[in-house]
């Protein structure tokens, strides 16, 4: 077996997760366990959205197998023949995850958490807005980070965010300037690369002031919003990582009442940046500038 701390929990896994260092423990009892298991779910088979979502179980069906995530401590997976547990297991780091920790009674936020002047902020948008390469080059710039694909607000009255584990996500181009010792295969469609990154994590709770959120549009340059009021709590809502599954069901009571708690303590800029433009050093400095003045 496998043990290792993640957002300050204790997961017990039956199968190696990327390469993140591994912990010893002298109680076997964990907070999550990950192992593999048969489970009906014929039912999915029929639902065209490849996920059940119930309040004490979810069941998602992915191109390798499926996954069955229960009551906030257990991650299930079921591997079609054929393939192997490599391929399932950014599914279980990302979907999987992300639906424990919201049976924990937690938000999941698809975002990069990074701390500058000992604060955190989130870097948030959609797929292709520019969220990773512009942690990547704010790390360059002093920035240490907590997370990189999935961050969870641990106390919503002092708004702590709890370290994740020290892996980044790589692109292929990326991760030629990388050490390859320090690299590890993510066996999957994107064919991206987990990045062991210690130097640069920080592994204590930091809290959250403000959250960035990119995108891509029609302007010449770069544009950036503070946006309030309940335009706010809908961005919040939109940060999600599972924003899509609650789109095609239904946004639970407590995730609303959640992403208002969050919208009453912290800022949050929309940064717009031209389509085809390499904006990147005005979106870093823009950020940089801003938590400047935060920590005024």
């Amino acid at each position: 077996m496998f043990y290792y701390k993640l957002y300050d929990r204790i997961f017990k896994s039956d199968i190696q997760l990327f390469n993140i260092p591994q912990i010893t423990v002298s109680d076997p009892i964990a907070d999550v366990i990950i192992h593999a298991g048969q489970f009906d779910y014929e039912e999915i088979t029929q639902n065209r959205y490849n996920f059940i979502l119930r309040k004490d179980f979810t069941i998602v069906r992915i191109k390798y197998g499926a996954l069955r995530i229960n009551t906030g401590n257990e991650i299930l997976y079921s591997i079609k023949e054929g393939y192997n547990p490599e391929c399932i297991t950014p599914y279980i780091m990302g979907w999987g995850i992300a639906f424990v920790l919201t049976q924990m009674g937690y938000s999941a936020f698809h975002c990069s958490a990074l701390t500058y002047n000992d604060q955190c902020f989130f870097v948030s948008g959609v797929s292709g807005a520019g969220k990773s390469t512009t942690a990547l080059e704010l790390i360059k710039h002093g920035c240490k980070y907590l997370c990189d694909d999935i961050a969870i607000v641990d106390s919503y009255e002092n708004m702590n965010i709890p370290p994740a584990f020290p892996i980044q996500k790589v692109c292929p181009d990326v991760s030629l300037n990388l050490d390859d010792n320090l690299l590890y295969s993510i066996n999957n469609d994107r064919g991206k690369y987990s990045y062991l990154n210690i130097s640069d994590y920080c592994d204590t709770p930091k809290r959250l002031s403000v959250i960035f959120s990119l995108m891509t549009g029609d302007v010449p340059c770069v544009e950036v919003k503070e946006i309030t009021g309940i335009d706010k709590f809908l961005r919040i809502i939109e940060c999600l990582f599972l924003e899509l599954q609650y789109a095609l069901s239904h946004l639970p009571d407590e995730e609303k009442f959640r992403c208002l708690k969050i919208a009453g303590n912290v800022r949050l800029y929309m940064i717009t940046r031209p389509k085809d433009k390499n904006t990147l050093d005005e979106i870093t400095n823009t950020i940089l500038s801003i938590m400047d003045k935060q920590g005024e």
